[in-house]
């Protein structure tokens, strides 16, 4: 698996949201922190779980700010997000 951090605006992540399941092979996940109401995000940032060669990784990959990260950093950031977005393989 290779876990992946993304920085970018709102309308690029609802569009990854809603690709990302469609694409999604088993184990995949996509998360992203959502803002709270009244709370505007000046970049949106989501993290990714993805099998090596797949569609959702080509696809993250192509972003010019994304970054490799490892499985405890990416464990790390997800259990501090309190409210977020997630899609994952509809098995």
């Amino acid at each position: 698996m290779i876990y992946i951090f993304i920085q970018t605006n709102r309308v690029k992540i609802k569009e990854l949201l809603s690709s990302f399941s469609k694409q999604a092979v088993e184990l995949e996940v996509f998360i992203a922190p959502r803002p709270l109401p009244k709370k505007t995000m000046r970049f949106y940032t989501a993290f990714s779980k993805v099998e090596e060669g797949t569609k959702n990784h080509q696809s993250l990959i192509k972003l010019k700010s994304h970054k490799i990260i490892s499985e405890s950093e990416f464990d790390e950031e997800i259990s501090k997000i309190e409210y977020f977005w997630k899609r994952s393989a509809s098995v």
